[in-house]
């Protein structure tokens, strides 16, 4: 037989206990929703710009590339052109001046700031053995600036080129 007390009392404890659930339950929900809300952008990005601080990446290269010659647009580096320099090695100019090798002459540049210009061999190879004379007085003159941006008089110079 079942007493009416006990059924009173387990009532009162299952009532309490569903209550605990629902009120954990609803409080895991409203977290979990807000969670998801922070999560989403509700205004595209490039909108919000100018509404954050900008992150600033300062990046040092000192690896030489920004001293590699310009190359000629007729040269292919996908070629491997025969001569007497080693098609892989890298070659440093000292001087910009004139150069007669093999009985051709290139005028070769270094880079701005007394830096020696890097030239890769198989590059040689092309002017010296290859190219036409044409293409030899068309070398660029240039070498890559070695920073980027204004200068502290407010200079900027041109694209590719360095002042001197």
């Amino acid at each position: 037989m079942i007493r009416q007390g006990t059924i009173a009392g387990g009532s009162r404890r299952g009532l309490t206990q569903v209550r605990l659930i629902s009120v954990v339950a609803v409080l895991i929900f409203v977290f979990a929703w807000q969670g998801a809300l922070a999560q989403t952008c509700q205004t595209p990005l490039f909108i919000q710009e100018g509404q954050v601080e900008a992150n600033v990446m300062v990046l040092f290269d000192n690896s030489g590339s920004m001293n590699e010659a310009m190359y000629h647009r007729d040269f292919d580096s996908n070629i491997s052109y025969a001569g007497g320099y080693g098609a892989t090695n890298m070659y440093y100019i000292n001087s910009s001046r004139d150069y007669v090798i093999n009985g051709r002459t290139a005028y070769l540049t270094k880079a701005p700031g007394g830096y020696s210009g890097r030239y890769i061999g198989n590059y040689l190879n092309w002017i010296f053995w290859v190219a036409t004379e044409e293409q030899r007085n068309a070398i660029p003159r240039v070498i890559p600036c070695r920073s980027v941006g204004t200068t502290a008089t407010g200079y900027r110079p041109p694209l590719g080129q360095c002042s001197r």
